[in-house]
């Protein structure tokens, strides 16, 4: 059995699934009623999702290793953070929400500066004892050579004046960063071309999607070796196997297009929390949401059996 593993980025996965569904969307539109009011039919929903490449992404302190707050102090007041991004692909809406907050028991001028890739984006100086020092930054969305935007973080204070001395030495005043500050940014998925780039754009947390929780031995081998690949890069891979009827999904936070609805198949997903599957039609259908469905994937281990379950489930879409 031929195994293939496919490192692709979530667009390319998703297509995976648009493309097949765009197949049986006709037939099934066939067979129901016109959509009402707003004129958009099933394919067309199809197609705008399949039409949009852009995937976000977001990266927190949390998921770069830090299990606590990040406290900068005399004498360690700098400190610079590599923010993972895909490698020479351009960025859009990048920004950074710095959560953090201070204390100053020393007085003296503090002031925080804040530079991404060497520039200083924000300086500001701090007077209270203590306070909030939260604040967003836009951050330009330039290609990174090096697949990483680099956030540094100088925390200062100057005691006393020029002409006189003082000691320098400010132990009491105290920047605290929490693990919930986030890079966030979108990109466009068709400028990945390769797989150094594929690879470089994967989240902390990537998903690995395999047929079934029984594998062949080539499937089993080709999962086992991305896993410990990524492991060693310093991600944290989650494998997770393809739905099967009688399993539960989580609809929270999923939208059903209206014009998807009149299909049987999505008719009993509308409502969001728990949903247990009651047919491969419904299988079919919530891989057709593709990103905008409950399961999403990095890397599809796609061998024989991935193939068949998929277009079992599609057929099975079709035939309602």
């Amino acid at each position: 059995m031929n195994t293939l593993l496919q490192c692709q980025p979530a667009p390319s996965f998703r297509r995976l699934f648009l493309a097949a569904a765009a197949a049986v969307v006709p037939l099934l539109v066939s067979a129901q009623p016109a959509p009402a009011a707003q004129g958009t039919s099933p394919a067309d929903v199809f197609r705008r999702m399949s039409a949009d490449n852009w995937i976000p992404r977001t990266v927190t302190f949390a998921d770069l290793g830090f299990t606590g707050p990040l406290v900068l102090g005399y004498p360690d007041t700098l400190r610079e953070i590599y923010l993972p991004v895909p490698t020479n692909v351009p960025l859009a809406n990048a920004a950074l929400q710095l959560d953090a907050n201070y204390v100053r028991a020393d007085g003296g001028r503090t002031t925080m500066i804040l530079s991404v890739d060497g520039y200083p984006v924000s300086a500001r100086p701090l007077t209270a004892e203590r306070g909030d020092a939260s604040l967003a930054l836009a951050v330009d969305g330039n290609p990174r050579p090096s697949g990483f935007v680099r956030f540094n973080i100088d925390w200062r204070t100057a005691v006393g004046r020029e002409n006189t001395c003082a000691d320098a030495r400010t132990p009491g005043n105290l920047l605290r960063i929490e693990p919930t500050t986030k890079f966030t940014y979108r990109y466009d998925g068709s400028a990945v071309r390769d797989l150094s780039t594929a690879w470089s754009s994967l989240p902390s947390t990537p998903t690995i999607l395999v047929a079934s929780g029984k594998l062949s031995t080539e499937a089993y081998d080709s999962a086992w070796r991305v896993g410990v690949a990524l492991e060693r890069a310093g991600k944290r891979p989650v494998i997770r196997a393809l739905p099967t009827v009688g399993d539960t999904v989580d609809m929270r936070g999923v939208t059903i297009p209206a014009a998807l609805r009149s299909i049987p198949a999505y008719a009993g997903l509308t409502e969001g929390g728990p949903h247990k599957i009651k047919d491969a039609a419904e299988i079919g259908a919530l891989m057709a949401l593709g990103a905008a469905g409950p399961f999403q994937a990095d890397i599809v281990i796609a061998d024989q059996s991935f193939a068949g379950a998929m277009g079992g489930n599609f057929e099975a879409l079709k035939g309602q």
